[in-house]
């Protein structure tokens, strides 16, 4: 008795028909009705009651029924869990982060529930290897590009709830031309902002540079300049001080990618990984519409 004759056992048992069962394990009924006998002739026993061309299951095929289902299942999930927990000999995954560590990390905690030897090494420095897996973001995403495409995200422009502008629903890029804008140290706030404005036919002006998100959030509170900011990462940064303005003419919107590295293979590791990216953030699209 094998692993393949009980596979082929079970198939019989559900359909209760020899050709049937055949059609479905893609192989002639010839050599099916061969297998079942050989398997017969192996315990010793007979495991259906056969009426013409249907089959019914005997005590003794009922109870091999039993056990073959367990015996499957068990290599199967043992067979899962050596995927799962030594998917690769390098358990390592390096990524460059260019923006998305609020969005990432629940997906990252996600994958190490699942893959739970699974190394992160989340890197922001401009002198990370060029060989790492990068998160960013692009204006527009084209099938060109040498990654995966995520999501689309849009921006939305922060004010004071003392600026002319918190009664708006919306707000066309042009009007913001002699406003003032805030920037940060790491030059994120300039370079989400800059390009959409060029657009609308104006460079913005940073009045202000604020060192980490609490001072952005104080100088919009204070009414001192506004600030676009992700739509997906308000959370992290409005409050009660503040409103929210919608973007348009142009629309301003950014597609997320997960960019592979040039020049070599990935792992089975970043395999997975940038396949369970696109199903997590695929399946959050769905749940949002």
């Amino acid at each position: 008795m094998d692993l393949l004759q009980l596979e082929y056992f079970v198939a019989v048992a559900k359909c209760e028909h020899m050709t049937q069962a055949a059609l479905k394990l893609h192989i002639s009924q010839p050599t099916l009705s061969q297998v079942i006998a050989r398997l017969e002739k192996d315990l010793g026993v007979l495991l259906f009651d056969r009426h013409g061309k249907h089959l019914k299951l005997n005590e003794n095929g009922k109870l091999l029924l039993e056990r073959a289902t367990f015996i499957l299942s068990y290599i199967k999930n043992t067979e899962s869990e050596f995927k799962k927990y030594a998917i690769d000999e390098n358990n390592d995954i390096y990524i460059r982060m260019y923006g998305g560590h609020y969005i990432f990390s629940d997906l990252i905690k996600k994958f190490k529930d699942d893959y739970p030897y699974t190394r992160f090494h989340l890197l922001s420095n401009e002198d990370a290897p060029q060989e790492t897996l990068s998160i960013g973001f692009i204006n527009t995403w084209t099938d060109s590009l040498n990654g995966v495409y995520l999501f689309d995200d849009e921006m939305r422009l922060l004010v004071s709830k003392k600026s002319p502008l918190a009664n708006r629903s919306s707000v066309d890029l042009a009007e913001l031309k002699t406003m003032d804008f805030i920037n940060n140290t790491t030059g994120f706030l300039k370079n989400i902002t800059q390009p959409y404005c060029e657009r609308a036919g104006f460079i913005p002006k940073f009045s202000y540079t604020a060192q980490n998100n609490t001072d952005v959030t104080m100088l919009i509170e204070l009414d001192y300049g506004i600030a676009f900011w992700p739509k997906m990462a308000l959370s992290e940064i409005l409050t009660d001080h503040m409103a929210v303005v919608e973007l348009r003419r142009p629309v301003c919107i950014r597609s997320m990618f997960l960019k592979f590295p040039e020049g070599r293979q990935l792992t089975v590791l970043e395999q997975t990984f940038a396949a369970y990216c696109q199903d997590y953030f695929g399946a959050a699209k769905e749940a949002n519409t």
